[in-house]
């Protein structure tokens, strides 16, 4: 076939049409849209199948009557199989199913704007985590009704922190829970690397994390000048007290690679 005899076929992502020669081609930025809607509406599908498959199980699990111990482990078949089928580890395909059942139970609207397309996975995860954090059922269905507009139109940065600010405005007595809570869990750890360098992990309340975060970075631009040949000449600092707390040493020796300097239950408990 000659080249006027060539027909170049677009094919446009979203209607499944196909443009004939002499048709401008779908514009390119407009096409990057549509596949984005249609990667969406793939997890979404992807997310009821497996939902859809956990239910089957359980649906015959529940009509064989099994014990106690074995409607435990039969309640697992299903997660091990989809993690074996979408090369997941099970603890993902859990937090999925789990994300999933809750947004289509409890978020409706959110749900329905993820399986349109208008909605990736990680925005679906972020309003459901904030649902959960929330007593009232009254606060959920408003949540669902806010997210359904602003979730389309938010970075997943710009929704988080308004799911944060909503929630505060929505259950101020929640949220104060949530966040003493999450204090609970404060922690601060240290991995040493095999490259020469460490990594420095913590959890902590944002004001003191604010003002730990200053003198590091001044720590950090001090490494740029000269540093001593021998590492063991250097000066030693003294442990920060924000970092450390008082009566909770660290729980390492000079000889471990990774060691949990403070959490805040060993302080708790001492």
């Amino acid at each position: 076939m000659d080249s006027d005899g060539v027909r170049h076929r677009v094919r446009d992502g979203a209607r499944g049409t196909v443009t004939e020669p002499g048709v401008p081609a779908p514009d390119p930025l407009v096409a990057a849209r549509q596949f984005q809607i249609l990667a969406r509406r793939a997890e979404a599908a992807q997310l009821t199948a497996m939902l859809e498959h956990q239910d089957a199980l359980e649906a015959e699990e529940r009509l064989a009557e099994l014990p106690l111990h074995a409607r435990r482990e039969a309640r697992k078949v299903p997660v091990r199989q989809l993690a074996l089928e979408l090369r997941m580890s099970e603890r993902t395909v859990a937090v999925l199913l789990g994300c999933a059942r809750f947004a289509r139970r409890e978020l409706p609207q959110t749900w329905r704007v993820f399986g349109e397309g208008a909605v990736d996975q990680q925005r679906l995860r972020l309003v459901a985590d904030a649902a959960m954090s929330l007593e009232s059922a009254e606060h959920v269905e408003a949540l669902d009704a806010a997210a359904e507009k602003k979730a389309p139109e938010s970075t997943a940065t710009q929704l988080r922190r308004w799911l944060n600010r909503f929630v505060a405005r929505l259950g101020p007595e929640e949220f104060a829970r949530s966040c003493e809570q999450a204090q609970r869990h404060r922690h601060v750890r240290l991995q040493h690397l095999e490259n020469g360098v460490s990594l420095l992990q913590a959890l902590l309340p944002t004001v003191q994390a604010a003002a730990i975060e200053k003198r590091l970075r001044a720590a950090a631009r001090g490494l740029d000048g000269p540093q001593p040949r021998d590492p063991e000449a250097a000066e030693t600092p003294a442990p920060s007290p924000d970092l450390m707390s008082t009566g909770s040493g660290p729980a390492c020796s000079d000889h471990t690679d990774s060691c949990l300097l403070y959490t805040s239950d060993a302080a708790d408990d001492s």
